[in-house]
């Protein structure tokens, strides 16, 4: 009975270094166990010397003591992935996901999210009027009352837009609001 369930799953093997390292007995193991290794060595003689002992292998350079190895071969590894995932359309991968009892969901845009049924039936994208932006959509406040969503006031004000309003509420005079629009301290639309 194969109870770590590996065949035909793919393995990242750091380490093999030749037939006496731990890695290599590991990935023995596991491709026993029926799984795909795909292996990160040290350095291109490492690379050439693992070559010859798994002929076919997927085998990448790594120097994890290197944060740009690092980085790079994230970038390897993550451009590969992309490519076997962009192969299927997601309900493909959602399904095998949710076959093997994986918890997924598809991950959408905002354009994707702002014309979703769900969106739009729960009423979270609000239209706004900006005075210079014109019409915007926007995410509305996530609070119900009474199971209605509460609506944005309005749209976000211009600069300045209510500096004379805040500073006469905070006490200042009109003629101190008036000096310091004046002195460019402060600026009002």
């Amino acid at each position: 009975m194969d109870f770590l369930q590996l065949d035909g799953k793919s393995i990242l093997i750091f380490g093999v270094a030749n037939r006496k390292s731990v890695a290599w007995h590991i990935a023995r193991v596991l491709r026993e166990a029926g799984a795909r290794c795909v292996y990160v060595v040290q350095n291109e003689s490492v690379r050439q010397a693992v070559a010859k002992l798994l002929v076919d292998a997927e085998i990448h350079l790594c120097d994890v003591e290197q944060e740009s190895d690092i980085v790079r071969l994230r970038d390897e590894l993550t451009a590969a992935f992309e490519a076997i995932l962009g192969a299927e359309p997601t309900a493909h991968w959602l399904a095998l996901l949710d076959a093997e009892g994986v918890p997924a969901a598809e991950v959408h845009d905002v354009a994707q999210v702002f014309a979703s049924e769900q969106t739009q039936a729960l009423g979270a994208v609000q239209e706004l009027r900006h005075a210079r932006a014109g019409v915007y959509r926007t995410v509305g406040p996530p609070v119900r009352l009474d199971r209605e969503p509460l609506p944005y006031p309005s749209a976000a004000p211009t600069l300045g837009e209510h500096t004379v309003d805040v500073l006469t509420e905070l006490g200042l005079e009109p003629d101190d609001v008036e000096q310091l629009l004046s002195d460019g301290v402060a600026m009002a639309s």
